[in-house]
């Protein structure tokens, strides 16, 4: 009966862990069922291969991208949605998510105002980095990233590409000339090909299979 009792109890633990949304900050709320759709997204594209949806993925782009207008909050298109744009003028089909950054000193303005607006058109937090440089968002089954860069601090492209940088600073320099270019049908801001050289080595143009 005991062992029956503490049985029943830890899985009303485990169900209570997975499933409920704690707190993470003032406007972030986090669960374990988060991270473990964020690790079936990954898991999807990156294992099995299968390719972005393109259609959602553009459509998650274009909202973020008109709620963090509306807030007047600088981004630009980066890492593999940067390269695609470049050379392929179309998200990388074998690519695992969108990307795109943010300067890190809007992090409080983006999670105050920009975020709760996100999460109420469907958006959820699936994977967050302890010092606000990282944060992974999903909607309708695709992922979106936004790398918060700034001086002195991780950037996560630095970790997930070719590049060679402990940190954020020499990216800033390579993020100095970024300018507007037409990315499926709407205006974004992009980096130039120092940036993408940087990342994806001097055969950025040659496009690859996998990630």
């Amino acid at each position: 009966m005991v062992l029956c009792i503490v049985i029943l109890l830890l899985i009303i633990f485990i169900i209570f862990i997975i499933f409920i949304e704690l707190p993470w900050s003032k406007c972030i709320s986090y669960s374990l069922k988060n991270l473990i759709k964020n690790r079936f997204i990954k898991l999807k594209h990156r294992t099995f291969h299968v390719p972005l949806n393109i259609d959602i993925c553009k459509e998650n782009l274009e909202l973020v991208a008109d709620i963090l207008d509306k807030y007047k909050l600088k981004f630009w298109l980066s890492e593999g949605t940067a390269l695609g744009a470049i050379r392929d003028g179309n998200f990388i089909l074998y690519d695992d998510d969108v990307d795109i950054g943010m300067w890190y000193t809007d992090f409080d303005k983006f999670e105050t105002l920009a975020l709760p607006e996100l999460q109420k058109n469907g958006f959820t937090c699936d994977q967050l980095i302890m010092n606000n440089t990282f944060i992974g968002l999903s909607r309708k089954g695709e992922k979106l990233d936004i790398d918060f860069t700034g001086k002195d601090i991780d950037c996560m492209s630095c970790k997930t590409t070719n590049a060679k940088c402990i940190n954020c600073n020499i990216l800033i320099d390579k993020l100095s000339n970024m300018k507007y270019i037409t990315f499926i049908g709407k205006q974004y801001l992009c980096p130039d090909i120092d940036y993408i050289e940087y990342l994806y080595g001097p055969n950025w143009k040659i496009p690859l299979r996998t990630k």
